[in-house]
Formats: structure tokens, sequence, C-alpha cells
């Protein structure tokens, strides 16, 4: 049973790899990224402006593993 939930994953890994490259392939242009992330001196800087102004995390660019929620 528990091999049959393994196999059911990887199917639908599979298939969704194959939906995303024939996207990828569709020729159907794509909107160009218009936000910037850089660094000036210690501090994130998203569309030019310092991340989290005024709160303790100003100038971090924080991040969330969300897979982990999956699993807990």
């Amino acid at each position: 049973m528990q091999q049959q939930a393994a196999m059911w994953w990887v199917r639908l890994a599979v298939v969704a790899a194959m939906m995303a490259g024939a996207g990828a392939m569709s020729g159907v242009p794509t909107a160009a990224a218009a936000t910037t992330v850089s660094i000036e001196g210690t501090r994130f800087l998203v569309d030019g402006q310092v991340t989290y102004r005024g709160a303790p995390a100003e100038g971090l660019l924080l991040n969330s593993r969300m897979v982990q929620a999956l699993f807990d």
C-alpha cells in the first residue's frame, strides 16, 4: 500500500513536470518579471525600498520553509 502511494506521487510529479514543460515550449510570450531585489550594504531592498521598514527585521529578507508544513 505504501509503495502504491509513493508511485502515485511519482506519477503526479511526472505529469506536473510534463505540463510545465509543455507550457514553457508553447511559444506563448510570458510577462517579464518586474520586481527587483538588491542589497545595499547589509540591507535588502525590494523595488528600491528597504524591507520591513520600521520593524525589528528592517532590511532583512525573511524566508519560510513551507515544505515542512506538509509533513508536520
